[in-house]
């Protein structure tokens, strides 16, 4: 048998460069900037996700009270009118139903009765 010949592999030939040296070792700073500013971006949109995710959160908690302009029966002792008698007047605060006087408001109102 003979001996097997070797592929022969093409030569790496190193070239230095002065100038692409200098870059790299400079660059230090300017990668690690932008490293910086890239986490920077990141946590301002997963801030800003966190506050989109909160408000839609209430949104939909706010909705499940309304039900509709109907009352929430587990809230209905709080919309109960309250007196409250004063020296010279007495003031009763009450719930306004939109369904009962025609516009869409969903807040409370009150009345002052007096002297």
């Amino acid at each position: 048998m003979g001996k097997k010949k070797k592929s022969k592999k093409p030569k790496v030939n190193l070239i230095f460069d002065e100038k692409e040296r200098k870059e790299y070792l400079l660059g230090f700073r300017k990668r690690n900037l932008e490293k910086k500013q890239k986490a920077k971006e990141k946590m301002l949109k997963r801030l800003k996700e966190a506050k989109s995710r909160i408000k839609r959160e209430k949104k939909e908690e706010n909705s499940k009270l309304v039900l509709n302009g109907k009352r929430v029966p587990e809230v209905e002792h709080l919309i109960e009118p309250v007196v409250y008698d004063l020296p010279n007047h007495s003031v009763v605060i009450t719930h306004l139903d939109p369904n009962e006087i025609g516009g869409n408001i969903d807040y409370t109102l009150g009345t002052n009765t007096g002297l």
